[in-house]
């Protein structure tokens, strides 16, 4: 096992020779800046349904939820899921979106569960249902 501690900015450095075969490489940290790639959230994940235009913020997570709502009386089950998932994405996995109350977040929850129980997604409902639990 080796362990590499970090070096005092009080201690000279002393250059190792390199041994002929092998070449010298620099290090170079990752920035942790904000601008990564497009399309990216703060947590580096990418947007599971870009195809679906909501907007990132708390308004736009209510719209999600109202959309699926309206997606789901027409009948398209899969489409309403698909919607209730994006609001829920950007509430609390993308980290895009802060301040979204519990009661609308439990909200999409348990609409998601509806409607996955109509896509007979089993292990989907278990999930969702508690999660909504969970934040009541």
């Amino acid at each position: 096992m080796v362990l590499i501690s970090e070096i005092e900015e009080e201690e000279e450095v002393k250059p190792v020779p390199v041994e002929s075969g092998f070449r010298r490489m620099q290090i170079i940290e990752a920035s942790d800046s904000d601008d990564d790639e497009v399309g990216k959230d703060s947590a580096g994940m990418k947007d599971p349904f870009p195809d679906i235009a909501i907007e990132a913020s708390i308004a736009g997570v209510a719209k999600a939820k109202e959309q699926g709502n309206a997606l789901f009386a027409k009948g398209s089950i899969e489409e309403s899921e698909r919607c209730f998932s994006k609001g829920i994405w950007l509430a609390e996995e993308s980290g895009r979106v802060a301040g979204v109350t519990t009661d609308v977040l439990s909200a999409l929850y348990s609409n998601r569960a509806f409607a996955r129980m109509r896509l007979k997604c089993w292990p989907g409902v278990e999930k969702d249902c508690c999660d909504a639990l969970r934040l009541n």
